[in-house]
């Protein structure tokens, strides 16, 4: 449901968008009109300048309008590929139950994979005008291990939630991600992600019961919801050898704290990633066999893509 908001918040936005359009067109239509009809003799100086700002004016406006809808596009793509994720929720119960998971070992770098998400809910905080802080101990360049879908998925439904419990009476609402690595013996790395609110926050009764199948924070209809998303997001982060917990008062916020185990990987400096390519996300595979190994491009999603392997060896994925 999560990413269905987001598509139909950006739809909304592109309505918007659209009829803003058509009225700079028309604008712009109307002085060409007026240019042809009249000869410069006809027109004063001060009317044909006031005719030529409004027009520039106008093809201004109208190119950041342009940019608006591409990046709702964009944000538009991308909440239909976590809508895959979210309709899987239900295979992942059934899994659960029968053990039967298996941890996916992707090579990512958590920055982008953070900035891929917070597109999916870009509009949606922006309608609700809360503002997203980021913030990490190492840099953005930083490749890691580890399994993105369920790292990805968890974020989504902490994030949902921080703006689903927003409190719409503040006037700076916020939600701050933060992410550094913890080292725990010898060789036990793990990444640990904080998301931090200021809405409406938990008593210590609800905080109690939030973990649990099919429990709500508030059950009115307001605020909708399954009660799986963080039944599910503990399940995941469990099964990557982390954990989560939460702090909060009512009135006060929320702020979730939760790791996953992890490896640094080669230091391969990540690109930018432009909107226009975030939501060009991709399946991603590491793989050496033999002395011949892969190359990487990165996804949007953080992660890097293969692109070539040795001459002579070939990659088959297939996935159901």
């Amino acid at each position: 449901r999560n990413p269905l908001n987001g598509i139909s918040n950006n739809a909304d936005l592109l309505s918007t968008s659209i009829y803003e359009r058509r009225k700079l067109v028309d604008t712009i239509a109307l002085y060409l009109t007026s240019s042809s009809s009249s000869s410069p003799q006809q027109l004063k100086v001060n009317e044909v300048a006031a005719s030529t700002t409004a027009a520039a004016v106008a093809v201004a406006d109208l190119r950041s309008h342009l940019e608006g809808d591409q990046e709702a596009i964009d944000a538009i793509v991308q909440c239909a590929r976590y809508q895959k994720v979210i309709t899987d929720d239900v295979l992942l119960l059934s899994r659960l139950d029968s053990g039967s998971t298996v941890i996916a070992k992707d090579a990512f770098y958590p920055a982008k994979m953070v900035e891929a998400v917070l597109l999916m809910f870009e509009a949606e905080a922006k309608s609700q005008a809360v503002r997203f802080s980021t913030s990490a101990s190492f840099a953005d360049n930083t490749l890691m291990e580890g399994d993105t879908s369920r790292l990805s998925q968890a974020l989504v439904n902490l994030l949902s939630n921080a703006l689903k419990y927003s409190d719409p009476a503040k006037s700076d609402q916020q939600i701050i991600i933060s992410m550094s690595l913890l080292t725990l013996g010898s060789d036990n790395l793990f990444l640990q992600i904080i998301v931090k609110d200021n809405g409406i926050g938990m008593s210590p009764e609800q905080q109690a019961q939030i973990f649990n199948r099919f429990s709500r924070i508030r059950r009115d209809h307001n605020y909708k919801g399954s009660g799986l998303g963080l039944f599910l997001t503990k399940a995941n982060i469990q099964i990557m050898g982390g954990q989560i917990s939460v702090q909060s008062e009512p009135n006060q916020g929320t702020c979730f704290t939760f790791t996953v185990k992890t490896k640094l990987m080669d230091n391969t400096p990540a690109p930018t990633v432009a909107p226009k390519d975030v939501a060009a996300s991709t399946t991603t595979t590491t793989t050496t066999t033999g002395t011949a190994s892969s190359t990487t491009t990165i996804a949007a999603n953080g992660k890097p893509r293969p692109a070539s392997v040795g001459r002579g060896h070939h990659i088959l994925i297939v996935e159901d």
